[in-house]
């Protein structure tokens, strides 16, 4: 079954383990759906500005530190569709986990 996952998969999946352990750590809160959405808000925003900023507009108030690790961690793991020129990946993943209707990833 491992062999069967895309190696990109496998990224995105540590990533957002690593994002759910620097809340955890930082915040006490132990959420993978947090840790996902925190993920694709970093994923989805090229500044670092844009990222503290749709943190906040979504109820985030996270300390500046944290806010600039993440999403450094972030975008060095996955690029972002802006910082992309050929957004192959970001269709592909699209593709394969599209947003559910109620307002949840994958």
């Amino acid at each position: 079954m491992i062999d069967a996952l895309p190696v990109w998969w496998l990224e995105y999946l540590s990533l957002v383990s690593k994002v759910l352990a620097e809340l955890e750590t930082h915040l006490g809160v132990a959420d993978r759906v947090l840790a996902e959405f925190v993920t694709e808000l970093g994923r989805r925003s090229a500044p670092t500005a844009d990222f503290e900023a749709k943190l906040r507009e979504n109820g985030g108030d996270l300390p500046d530190y944290l806010v600039r690790y993440l999403h450094t961690v972030i975008t060095a793991i996955l690029r972002c569709p802006a910082q992309n020129p050929t957004p192959v990946a970001g269709r592909e993943y699209q593709a394969k986990w599209p947003r559910r209707e109620d307002g949840g990833g994958g």
